[in-house]
């Protein structure tokens, strides 16, 4: 275990006597000290906010060097199975949440004996395997896929024919995430690419969503690593076997691929009062499984809109959610939502929120832990959020200057010292009042940023002249 302080930090005359250490999980009124699990680029942002908030901010995390340490008063390095460092984070703060949900259940559990722990270590349970939120959200009437769990791979064949035999994804129980830990099953006669989900077919809910999906991909030219899931035919039990195998897991959850015309999300606080709030529903563009651009508000009917809200505030009661619950959806072509996975925490495609809305999720997220009332959800413009992937680092440095002289744009970079494919680096959010000039802007700019590509223009226009 390793300490890191801030030399200014002015925490030092609030760090508890060792007999003072444990206490019941109340929440002081005056509590001014937030303990944050893990330190990544969410964790960043939740320590900007809370320092603005007047919160000091303690960090704790396996990771040495993550983008929320130079944010922290405090930092603790060590691992999330070290109960002296769990007890001495816990002695150090007055309330915790998380920016992750991949957390030991021990380590949630222990924290929250000593401390108020938002969001619950049961919430976070929930969340973090595909059984129980599957099985959550189809008990309590909630649209989900059709699925099936199955143990080997002779439970898989057998769960293929429940599902009528139809293309399905295998998916990991477990640290799944940005299209990882997936396979895709197929009959040989049907075969299904494992691309951004039927980018080709998008035509819009009820004709209502008019983006050009497969041109915001042709503008997003990364070259991350195809993480997205691999494909096998499953007409051959030997091939079954194989993709049971890849997984490196004693149970999955096998489920029947959704015909979906578009991908969308909705960020729901709940506050320890009980008050609940949700951000406009955003439409979610993938590529190679991992969020590419988010536009808010999203182009559908009002009906849609309503009834993604309805039900993410639904759940966020029934799972007695207090912080952020983020809500995935997968719409239909009849306007129909799908409920596809739960995050409790916020959420990549709420980054925009810093700019379009009077509190952002991760300003709401404090709010809802603290008890206090929550903040306005309006997006006072429209807004596309485009994630910075580590591919644009492949040549050199992106070039900046197309972001950073334009009014509309706002570009957050993590300080994440090592750039990798498929590795989030970063994000800019483009804001304005017409939302197609604001979506045509967003991918104008992209294509101005990559190196790789404006090399190439560049070489290609030298040879012409």
């Amino acid at each position: 275990m390793s300490l890191y302080h801030t030399p200014t930090s002015p925490l030092d005359h609030l760090i508890p006597k060792k007999e003072e250490s444990e206490c019941l999980p109340t929440l002081p009124s005056d509590a001014k000290r937030l303990g944050i699990l893990g330190s990544g680029q969410l964790g960043q942002m939740m320590a900007m906010a809370a320092k603005k908030m007047g919160f000091q901010v303690i960090v704790f995390d396996a990771v040495a060097e993550g983008p929320a340490v130079p944010y922290a008063d405090y930092f603790i390095h060590a691992s999330f199975d070290d109960q002296k460092a769990l007890e001495n984070f816990a002695s150090r703060v007055d309330l915790i949440t998380l920016e992750f949900e991949n957390i030991p259940a021990t380590t949630l559990n222990k924290l929250a004996a000593l401390r108020p722990l938002y969001p619950a270590p049961a919430v976070v349970h929930t969340c973090q395997d595909r059984v129980l939120e599957k099985e959550f959200l189809k008990t309590h009437g909630f649209p989900v896929a059709p699925f099936v769990v199955v143990t080997s791979a002779k439970e898989l064949a057998e769960g293929i024919s429940e599902l009528g035999n139809r293309p399905c994804i295998l998916k990991t129980t477990t640290l799944g995430y940005d299209g990882k830990g997936q396979v895709t099953l197929h009959p040989g006669d049907n075969r299904l690419l494992s691309k951004v989900a039927y980018a080709d077919e998008v035509q819009g809910v009820d004709g209502a969503q008019k983006l050009s999906v497969q041109q915001l991909l042709d503008a997003s030219s990364t070259d991350a690593t195809k993480q997205f899931a691999a494909e096998v035919e499953f007409g051959k039990q030997s091939n079954l076997d194989d993709a049971w195998k890849s997984l490196h897991t004693s149970r999955a959850v096998l489920e029947k691929r959704i015909s979906f015309c578009a991908e969308a999300s909705v960020i729901t606080a709940r506050s320890t009062t009980g008050e609940v709030r949700s951000f406009p529903i955003q439409e979610n563009i993938h590529r190679h499984g991992i969020l590419d651009f988010s536009i808010a508000p999203a182009r559908f009917e009002k009906k849609v809109l309503l009834e993604a809200e309805r039900i993410a505030n639904a759940i966020a009661k029934t799972l007695d959610v207090v912080g952020l619950i983020t809500v995935e959806f997968f719409v239909l072509p009849n306007g129909e939502l799908i409920v596809n996975e739960l995050a409790p925490r916020p959420h990549n495609s709420g980054h925009h929120t810093i700019e379009s809305s009077k509190a952002s999720q991760f300003e709401q997220m404090i709010r809802a832990i603290t008890g206090l009332p929550l903040g306005s959800t309006e997006l006072e413009q429209n807004a596309v959020m485009v994630n910075l992937l580590g591919d644009l680092w492949n040549n050199g440095e992106p070039n900046w200057k197309p972001l950073l002289e334009n009014p509309a744009v706002t570009l957050h970079l993590y300080g994440k010292k090592v750039a990798k494919p498929g590795r989030k680096m970063g994000h800019f959010t483009v804001m304005g009042k017409n939302q197609e000039e604001v979506i045509a802007l967003a991918t104008q700019l992209r294509e101005k940023i990559n190196h790789k590509r404006t090399q190439k223009n560049t070489k290609e226009e030298e040879r012409k002249n």
